[in-house]
């Protein structure tokens, strides 16, 4: 008995997703002319094609996943009370932030799924099953233990598992429904965070080539879909491409999408209760606060960052503009303009996602001029010692605590793929032992301690690689704000006063448009001008640095006499540092002053640099 039902109940799974896969093959069929589903005839899929890299061959690549039995795969369904409370605690944490599915309309999916005994379809079992994973992934420690009353790990694989097997049951690979993709991109976004997690590049490759076998990259305004599937649709393709960029970023590689390949418009300025399944006319973009504001925000810096942080080869592949350090500088300050004219000015400073939208926004903006201005090779380390690098990073540290402690936004910090700025935090301490004095040097300390005060109850952050060679540069950077006060002659000039670094100002005489910030495709055609807004800012209290000298003297003391060897070698014999060695503190460094300034540059201060940052080309997180 229980094996003919196990049998009806795999025939009824194959022929619900067969009935699927054919509504989505005639859908595509039906748009091919101008949605791109007929390859055969659209020359930059060709294009595409022949670029394309191995994950991206569907056709070719066996399943991704495991499918597991119908018996198994019961026993990994959470209970129907369970599942309705996972679907809120993704409303709260995911939701706003990936604006992929229309809330409403899965809701009703849900409400069907725990109300009903009847078994739903592969493509709204992959949504739900990627729902709880989500949820999940973005809940604490804490909060899955009480809650769920079980372990986090163990309930993050048992999800993972779940999601694997309906993704595997519904054929992603070959499936044509967007719902499906819909649910492969939750999975990928949601565990970018787990180092020992899936292989989001390798599927984020999968996803990209599903996009395009479906059409996702050609807009469907033209195409004769109903209008709710083409914005729907604007907003998956938009999540895909920002996810290429954030990866891309992660990994220290270049995204894989280039700017030829598709003209899909970003997503409308519109909150979830202007769509509806059964629409006739499409949506009235609105110009101020929707449901959508912090995704085309994101969306809109990641487009962005395109331009400013990858190398000029990717740029001239885009047709961007190669621009220097200090025009990308000039660059981004000008786009942040426009960021807050026309998104952040219209937020409610007290309401949490609104403040949240505003300092991560200016947050991540701060990591792109970090991003274009830190040294990536030896030669140019005289830039650690320019105000505007300790601006700069002072800035994202400053930004990254006013997050952590900002209590009403806890729930959705799980955006950042790390909350530890080690390489802003890394920059810094070099800084300040190059260059002890000079302007911003309070805020500068007092965000050293406040990130150091943190992160050493953090024991995660003390079992990272990172975290010996941070305490390493924080002991040279307490030794030289020690010799500044005992002998201030040892340094000669402020950092601002000879820094190598090609001042802003030279490019204040171009326009937005020479710069490549003019009419951005896709982007709105909104003008740049001045703000009057000013964000309300959330940094934390602190103790004033001034008063912890004492502490500071007496921690430096312990490591007085190799660092006196340290500053008298540089005093004594100033050669250049060869970028090959790696020399150990104890032993005779080699060290020369930068450009008439009398502080030590120690080559096992820049190797320390390089060590953190893993690479000299690495791509910021």
């Amino acid at each position: 008995m229980v094996v003919r039902i196990e049998r009806i109940e795999r025939t009824l799974d194959c022929f619900e997703q067969s009935l699927s896969q054919l509504r989505g093959l005639l859908q595509t069929q039906s748009s091919s002319a101008s949605v791109g589903g007929s390859h055969g005839h659209d020359p930059e899929y060709q294009l595409h094609e022949s670029h394309r890299h191995d994950e991206w061959d569907l056709n070719q690549s066996p399943s991704l996943f495991k499918a597991l039995p119908t018996s198994a795969l019961e026993y990994l369904r959470s209970p129907r009370v369970l599942v309705s409370f996972l679907w809120q605690k993704y409303l709260e944490n995911v939701e706003p932030i990936l604006k992929i599915l229309h809330a409403s309309t899965v809701q009703r999916q849900v409400l069907n799924n725990t109300q009903s005994r009847e078994i739903v379809g592969a493509p709204t079992e992959c949504v739900i099953s990627a729902i709880c994973y989500a949820a999940v992934a973005t809940m604490t420690v804490e909060e899955c233990r009480v809650e769920l009353d079980e372990d986090k790990q163990k309930a993050l694989k048992r999800y993972r598992i779940g999601v694997e097997s309906s993704l595997a049951k519904a054929d992603l690979l070959k499936s044509l429904d967007t719902a499906v993709l819909q649910a492969f991109v939750i999975y990928i976004a949601c565990s970018r965070r787990y180092d020992k997690g899936p292989d989001i590049r390798k599927f984020l490759g999968n996803a990209i080539g599903i996009a395009f076998k479906i059409g996702l990259h050609r807009d469907a305004s033209t195409s004769g879909l109903p209008p709710f599937q083409v914005e729907m649709r604007r907003r998956l393709w938009w999540q895909i491409y920002t996810l290429d960029i954030n990866i891309a970023e992660d990994c220290g590689t270049n995204p894989r999408i280039l700017e030829s390949w598709f003209d899909t418009r970003l997503p409308s300025n519109i909150s979830d209760a202007s769509l509806d399944p059964d629409m006739k006319d499409p949506p009235r973009n609105c110009t101020g606060k929707t449901e959508m504001v912090l995704n085309l925000t994101r969306s809109e810096i990641s487009n962005f960052a395109r331009r400013t942080i990858f190398p000029d080869q990717f740029c001239e592949e885009n047709c961007y503009p190669v621009l220097s350090a200090s025009q990308k500088f000039t660059a981004i300050e000008l786009f942040k303009e426009k960021v807050e004219q026309q998104y952040l000015s219209h937020l409610d400073q007290s309401i949490a996602l609104d403040c949240f939208t505003t300092v991560s926004s200016n947050l991540i903006l701060a990591k792109l001029k970090l991003a274009v201005i830190k040294p990536r090779a030896r030669q140019d380390q005289s830039m650690l010692t320019h105000v505007n690098f300790r601006k700069v990073c002072t800035e994202i540290l400053q930004k990254a605590a006013a997050l952590r402690h900002y209590e009403k936004g806890r729930q959705w910090l799980w955006t950042f793929q790390n909350h530890i700025e080690w390489d802003a935090w890394t920059c810094l301490l070099i800084n300040l032992s190059l260059a002890p004095q000079g302007e911003a040097l309070d805020s500068a300390w007092q965000a050293v301690n406040e990130t150091y005060d943190y992160l050493k109850m953090d024991g995660d952050a003390r079992r990272d690689y990172r975290w010996e060679n941070i305490e390493e540069l924080r002991t040279n950077a307490l030794f030289s704000r020690d010799m500044i006060q005992i002998n201030p002659s040892q340094w000669g000039t402020s950092p601002d006063e000879d820094s190598g670094f090609e001042e802003s100002h030279t490019m204040a005489t171009e326009s937005p448009q020479q710069l490549g910030l003019g009419t951005l495709k896709r982007q709105r055609e909104d003008g740049i001008g001045s703000s009057r807004y000013s964000p309300v800012e959330l940094e934390p209290r602190a103790p004033n640095c001034r008063s912890e000298v004492p502490t500071m003297q007496s921690e430096a003391q312990e490591h007085l006499p190799r660092m006196w060897a340290l500053a008298n070698a540089a005093a004594a014999a100033p050669t250049a540092i060869d970028s090959s060695s790696h020399v150990e503190l104890a032993s005779e460094p080699t060290d020369i002053p930068s450009s008439g300034t009398g502080c030590q540059w120690s080559a096992t201060l820049f190797e320390r640099y390089f060590q953190i940052l893993g690479s000299e080309e690495t791509s910021p997180v």
